[in-house]
């Protein structure tokens, strides 16, 4: 008999980006959290219609944090805003209890996706055996000579 799945966690920055783990959402059935409204309600309603087609929305928590608060605690080094939204993580990681977490990748892109491992590592901070992934949203090619 093959071994249990695991109960997977996403963990991503803004809605919509649950769109760069669509097949492995439809396979794997996840549960979610949103940190932000990703700048306002439309994005969070093209979210919420996504997984509720996929059968998924049940599993989805959304922090609605504003992409604005997030901006602000950078720049005021507001480190209990950071430690108030891994609060809110880790209540869903009780709820949910994953055995692995999956998150935005630090990228040096966009300081919102790269808060996001953070959070999620200071979330499970005292809870054993969590696996934690990071998940690239942007590509890029390599420099011509760089590989």
């Amino acid at each position: 008999m093959p071994p249990p799945e695991p109960v997977r966690l996403f963990v991503f920055s803004h809605p919509n980006h649950e769109l760069a783990v669509f097949g492995l959402a439809r396979r794997w059935r996840p549960h979610f959290v949103f940190l932000t409204d990703g700048g306002g309600p439309d994005r969070v309603a093209d979210t919420k219609h996504g997984l509720e087609s996929l059968g998924l929305l049940d599993r989805a928590r959304f922090l609605n944090h504003s992409e604005g608060s997030f901006y602000k605690a950078l720049v005021n080094r507001d480190a209990a805003f950071y430690e108030g939204v891994a609060r809110q993580v880790r209540e869903a990681v009780a709820a949910v209890r994953p055995s692995q977490v999956y998150c935005d990748a630090v990228e040096f892109y966009n300081p919102v996706h790269d808060i996001c491992l953070p959070v999620v590592k200071a979330a499970l901070r005292g809870t054993p055996g969590v696996e934690v992934f990071e998940i690239p949203l942007i590509h890029q090619r390599p420099a011509v000579g760089e590989g």
